[in-house]
């Protein structure tokens, strides 16, 4: 992701803006010592090949740190939050308060092998945990793909106009490079220098996952133009 892109996907709203109130809204929270949260309402197009999110585009309405995990439940309410998907470390106790504090609306993300593709396994730990275990990778090339230009020229994502320089920054840490397997395949895969935080582009990322989730458990949706 560049910063050119990253510009071209500022919209007209500001940080914060409330959802339009008949559209999905899905939150998306990277733990560290700052919890950095992405909120985004769904504009929502034709499914191709049952994927929801080939043709749906995002609008970001809030990207923000939060220092304590009881902030979570205020946005949940305040965004009428459909579904959220929360890194499930460091603080995992804690992760699964807040998810039983939202039963059926929370998971908790593990970036994990034997998932290929975009496929989600969605399972409960021996603790009762509501796990969501992902191909990284895939979810990555999805997510932050969003920002390079379509067909048309333009990027599939909306952020704020005021947009935070650590969102902008953070986003553009992550690099698609190709590497060789066991095997001596090539293989493409996301690294971060172990110098810099990606903090934003994680949350992107759990926010873009937590989409299918909302579907599944609402059972249909309408596809409407993105305004």
């Amino acid at each position: 992701v560049t910063e050119a892109q990253v510009a071209m996907a500022r919209g007209e709203h500001i940080n914060g803006a409330p959802p339009r109130g008949d559209r999905i809204v899905t939150m998306g929270i990277d733990q560290g010592n700052m919890n950095n949260v992405e909120i985004c309402e769904w504009m929502l197009g034709d499914l191709v090949a049952g994927d929801v999110n080939v043709n749906a585009i995002p609008k970001v309405l809030l990207e923000k740190h939060c220092r304590d995990f009881e902030e979570f439940d205020v946005l949940m309410g305040d965004f009428n939050v459909h579904c959220c998907v929360i890194d499930a470390h460091p603080e995992r106790r804690k992760a699964k308060e807040f998810a039983d504090r939202w039963h059926g609306r929370v998971y908790m993300c593990i970036y994990g092998n034997g998932v290929s593709g975009k496929l989600l396994n969605v399972h409960r730990s021996d603790y009762g945990e509501p796990l969501v275990t992902v191909d990284r990778t895939s979810w990555l090339d999805q997510s932050l793909g969003r920002f390079k230009p379509d067909a048309s020229g333009k990027p599939r994502i909306i952020l704020p106009r005021d947009v935070s320089f650590m969102y902008q920054a953070q986003i553009q840490v992550p690099s698609s490079i190709c590497q060789r397997d066991a095997r001596g395949n090539p293989v493409a895969t996301w690294l971060t220098p172990s110098s810099k935080a990606d903090h934003f582009a994680h949350a992107r990322n759990y926010a873009e996952i937590a989409l299918p989730l909302a579907c599944t458990a609402s059972q249909s949706y309408d596809i409407e133009s993105p305004v």
